[in-house]
């Protein structure tokens, strides 16, 4: 539920709050071994506050805070295929994939704090913007690292980020009607730690069955814990530029560029075994690190307007997905982890027909990637969450969209996509053997399909709109299809093919300004996941909601 109230306080300034609350039960049921808060509700409490300061017409400061908690056991993960080390183990999957039978609790907490000042000042030839934020984000997670009922490891940790950045903009407001263009600057400053802890063989899920007994036995057995610690300090700075000009009435072209400079540095990188809280040894002490790196983007996009309701453009880019170091290890030194670089290639078209009641939009494109980073996770790696280079990949793609206004309240939407992407240089990396299912250093997953890349994808949609009994009634069904696709760069953990149906039915009381909706949610019931990877003990698996039903109400006053 949400809810907002605003107004002016006086006749330059004014004022809004809003406040969130969403409450959830988990879709999961509690199958394995009893423990409090296993399956946690999802929660999610927030708050905005707004100001707006409107002193001169040419000057406009808007001031905005906001603070946003979340809790709950959405992302439980369970083991689903059992590697060697977790049949040696014993670890075993669950009956059924929307039962938890893990022996410690899965949940996490979120806290984000932000602060934002967006200030713009008109002049007669341009307007300067100002835009500045302050950030402080801590992620908590609670996992059990096997995914099962047997107390093999539990992995949790807490992971601090906080920032400030600083943008300045200069566009373009009485240039000439056939140019427009905006110029600027941007400064980033961010400092990100992470603190997890390794705790295998667990006492207290060893022993719970045995009652009082087990309780002393975890009193006087002594209980070994993994203290991991990392952390990266980043600045960067940037300038940038755009301009669109109309060559022709039919014709214009659009020419951009960013050039970004940043710093990072790892330090404290370190794993420490405690015994009871205790200092007992150091495992790793790794000394500091910092690489320095510099991009410059390009982009260029040519606009052909071929009659009044259709546009036809081409764009050619350059993308930067900034390095980084793989931070928190356990025997090993902190490893560098280069720079994403993506060449983009797109054509496409917008267009209206039939008197503007059918909107159509497609497109076709490539992606070519270089140094693309790829996450793998794995103890026996001598870390838990490592980032890889693939040498090359591509992936070529086409998207259509179409909007049918049948008759005035009836309209029909229909999506389609196709993907088509491969590794084609990801040689000596890191992951599971296909046969021995251990882990392994010099795989060779070129060829593969790139993750997260379903071949055919597409939606449907009907909803018809309608005045009635003092309000406005709607109603719509819509359907999804998705081919499937691989989580995992060895195309091993896989969603297969999946297809889901929703519908909705509301009533808008116009008076009240308030309304009522009935909604339906993956009816099908259909399984699918939201995410999956492999570790050390098989792979595991976050099932997504089954069939939902609810009514939901919104009044906006």
């Amino acid at each position: 539920s949400t809810g907002e109230i605003g107004g002016p306080l006086t006749d330059t300034l004014s004022v809004s709050l809003g406040l969130l609350y969403n409450h959830a039960e988990n879709w999961y049921e509690n199958s394995g071994p009893r423990v409090e808060g296993k399956l946690a509700p999802i929660e999610e409490k927030g708050a905005r506050l707004k100001f707006r300061w409107r002193p001169l017409d040419e000057l406009d400061i808007k001031l905005t805070g906001y603070t946003l908690s979340s809790s709950g056991s959405k992302f439980n993960m369970t083991v689903d295929e059992v590697k060697p080390a977790g049949q040696a183990a014993l670890v075993t999957p669950p009956s059924d994939p929307y039962k938890d039978h893990t022996d410690s609790p899965q949940f996490s907490t979120t806290d984000v704090n932000v602060g934002m000042l967006d200030a713009k000042w008109d002049f007669d030839a341009a307007t300067l913007r100002s835009i500045s934020s302050y950030q402080d984000t801590s992620y908590f997670t609670l996992t059990d690292f096997d995914g099962s009922a047997m107390p093999v490891a539990i992995f949790d940790g807490t992971a601090v980020l906080s920032g400030y950045t600083q943008e300045l903009q200069l566009l373009s407001n009485q240039a000439p009607s056939w140019l427009q263009w905006i110029v600027g600057a941007y400064y980033l400053k961010t400092q990100a730690s992470f603190n997890p802890q390794l705790t295998a063989l667990s006492n207290n899920t060893l022993f719970r069955n045995l009652g009082p007994v087990g309780d002393l036995v975890n009193q006087a057995l002594p209980q070994a814990t993994l203290q991991l610690y990392g952390a990266i300090d980043t600045q960067a700075t940037a300038l940038f530029g755009q301009a669109t000009a109309e060559i022709t009435d039919a014709m214009a072209v659009t020419v951009g560029g960013r050039y970004q400079r940043e710093t990072r540095k790892v330090y404290n990188s370190s794993s420490v075994l405690e015994q009871d809280d205790a200092f007992l040894a150091p495992v790793l002490i790794s000394p500091s690190d910092s690489r320095d790196t510099s991009n410059f983007s390009p982009k260029v996009t040519l606009d052909y307007k071929a009659f009044e309701d259709a546009l036809f453009y081409a764009t050619w880019a350059k993308g930067f997905k900034s390095g980084t170091f793989n931070m928190v290890n356990i025997i090993t030194r902190p490893s560098y982890v280069s720079p994403e670089e993506v060449t983009s290639y797109e054509l496409g078209m917008k267009a209206d027909f039939f008197d503007k009641t059918v909107r159509l939009n497609v497109a076709a494109f490539r992606n070519e990637l270089k140094n693309s980073q790829q996450m793998f996770i794995s103890l026996l790696s001598g870390g838990i969450v490592h980032l890889e280079n693939a040498g090359a990949l591509r992936i070529n793609g086409a998207e259509l969209d179409l909007t049918w206004q049948i008759v005035d309240g009836l309209i029909f939407g229909l999506g389609a996509a196709y993907l088509d992407g491969v590794y084609q240089d990801f040689s000596n990396t890191k992951g599971y053997d296909p046969v021995l299912k251990t882990f392994r250093a010099n795989l060779d997953v070129t060829g593969n399909e790139t993750v997260r890349t379903p071949e055919y994808s597409g939606n449907a949609s009907l909803s018809y709109t309608f005045a009635a009994l003092g309000g406005v009634w709607e109603t719509s069904a819509d359907y999804y299809a998705n081919a499937g696709y691989f989580f995992d760069y060895q195309n091993v953990a896989e969603q297969p093919q999946y297809n889901t149906v929703g519908a909705r039915l509301s009533y808008l009381y116009e008076a009240w300004n308030l309304r009522v909706t009935a909604f339906g949610q993956n009816l099908s019931d259909e399984i699918y996941f939201y995410n999956k990877y492999q570790d050390d003990f098989g792979t595991l698996q976050t099932v997504a909601p089954p069939r939902t039903v609810g009514i939901r109400c919104n009044w906006e006053f």
